[in-house]
């Protein structure tokens, strides 16, 4: 078996079903399997997959232990050369998996890749990054102050036409060799959601290895829908966001990060008030209002830092 495609699902049967149906559609130039690890849905996707899609090999988990560990969960039982992490909400829109498959066929340095990610709409999305998050990266969100015209321009999306080598690509469509994703020992199941795939990455390339973002292949994304039916996905975000600090560079690490992205928000507060009557249309409102909750949230982590 070449490839052995992972789709975590939580409550999320009808996006499933596309993207399983996406799969089937596109995949011409490898032999493939499908594995779909369920966090106990209870939504009836055993019944779907039952109906539609008997091929696909299917966990159910006793409860939703989140992205990294149900990944893990199907990688155990997956007989694929190579794995290919795919999100419930996307839709592969050419021969993604093979061209993926063949890229790391003919680059043995690298041990993981992804495609360019769309909207459903075709809009150019969040990819890869192209450094590993440390404790000062959030300065570079004050640049989101900035107007457009001068605003510094991230690279996250391959419009180079080659494959270029990167930090990480990110978790919606992650393809990475199987023996390697065993030899790192996998996600680190601590992650609930976000910030495992950095992790993941960060290993890989300390142990000496490639990642690659190849645009060839080409998924739509439609970014947050697997996430709609999560209960706090901010205290999630943050979590792991400072788990990630604290693991990879220390207690301090995490304070210094802490500090950077509640500096962050208050500068946004006051910006967006300072607009805010010269506002006609209410964003700057409602900006604001995103602001204030971003920094309710930074000060009540810092209680919860200074007791931790």
């Amino acid at each position: 078996m070449k490839v052995s495609i992972i789709i975590v699902n939580y409550k999320t049967k009808d996006l499933l079903a596309g993207a399983i149906e996406s799969v089937k559609r596109t995949v011409i130039g490898c032999d493939y399997e499908i594995i779909v690890v369920d966090n106990a849905s209870g939504d009836g996707t055993e019944e779907v997959l039952t109906a539609r899609f008997p091929e696909a090999l299917f966990i159910p988990l006793s409860e939703n232990v989140g992205f990294g560990r149900a990944n893990n969960a199907g990688a155990k039982i997956a007989s694929g050369e190579y794995l290919f992490l795919l999100n419930s909400d996307t839709e592969v829109l050419n021969d993604a998996i093979s061209i993926l498959a063949k890229y790391l066929d003919e680059n043995p340095a690298c041990v993981a890749c992804g495609g360019n990610l769309v909207s459903f709409e075709g809009t150019p999305m969040h990819s890869f990054e192209t450094s590993f998050p440390n404790p000062l990266t959030d300065f570079r969100r004050f640049s989101e102050l900035l107007p457009g015209a001068i605003r510094p321009r991230r690279r996250e999306y391959n419009e180079s036409g080659r494959p270029m080598k990167v930090a990480y690509v990110t978790g919606a469509d992650m393809m990475i060799r199987s023996s390697v994703f065993r030899e790192v020992g996998g996600f680190d199941p601590v992650f609930f959601m976000y910030y495992e795939e950095t992790d993941l990455s960060l290993r890989l390339t300390r142990a000496g290895y490639d990642i690659v973002s190849v645009p060839e292949a080409r998924i739509a994304h439609l970014k947050g829908a697997s996430l709609a039916n999560l209960m706090n996905s901010s205290d999630h975000y943050y979590r792991s966001k400072y788990y990630y600090v604290r693991k990879n560079f220390g207690k301090w690490g995490v304070w210094i990060s802490h500090l950077v992205f509640t500096l962050f928000c208050f500068l946004k507060i006051a910006f967006y008030a300072l607009l805010r009557k010269r506002d006609s249309k209410g964003v700057m409102s409602r900006n604001l209002n995103a602001a204030r909750a971003a920094f309710a949230l930074c000060l009540n982590k810092s209680v919860k830092l200074s007791k931790g």
